[in-house]
């Protein structure tokens, strides 16, 4: 359902959780078809202890989207350690830990229907600074298309 997908969506870090700095923002976006996976990047310099995502519908009362990556700047595969996932039903907490050349990351997700909320805290450990790709992918087959940077 087109009136679902995303249309506008903005990318913030911050180290206390109450100053924002925005990081990428786009608008108009436009989903051919279902299934169809884009990807965006943007430079990210500094080390933020959260990011958070705040999306606008095309005016429809619900959010689709089915996937999201966020992607480093070498999307080479790494070795990890101490990888955890965990899953809390009662809370609407899911959260992933792992460790990867010497760095201790932590992803948390939140996700709420009633409040149409969707909640993704990223941390490293000693403000090791995160830098990556945002990719969406919709709900039916389709075709991948890149945009290019801005």
């Amino acid at each position: 359902m087109p009136n679902r997908d995303p249309k506008d969506w903005t990318l913030k870090g911050s180290n206390d959780g109450v100053q924002w700095t925005v990081l990428d923002t786009r608008t108009n976006e436009e989903f051919a078809s279902r299934k169809l996976t884009k990807t965006y990047s943007f430079t990210n310099n500094t080390a933020y202890k959260f990011y958070k995502f705040d999306l606008v519908t095309k005016g429809g009362t619900q959010i689709q989207l089915s996937e999201m990556k966020l992607i480093g700047q070498d999307a080479a595969p790494k070795t990890y350690t101490n990888y955890r996932r965990e899953l809390d039903i009662q809370d609407a907490m899911a959260r992933v830990s792992y460790t990867m050349d010497g760095v201790n990351y932590k992803r948390e997700y939140f996700l709420s229907y009633p409040d149409k909320a969707m909640v993704m805290r990223l941390t490293t450990d000693n403000n090791h600074p995160l830098s990556f790709d945002v990719r969406m992918t919709g709900a039916q087959p389709s075709h991948s298309v890149a945009v290019p940077r801005q």
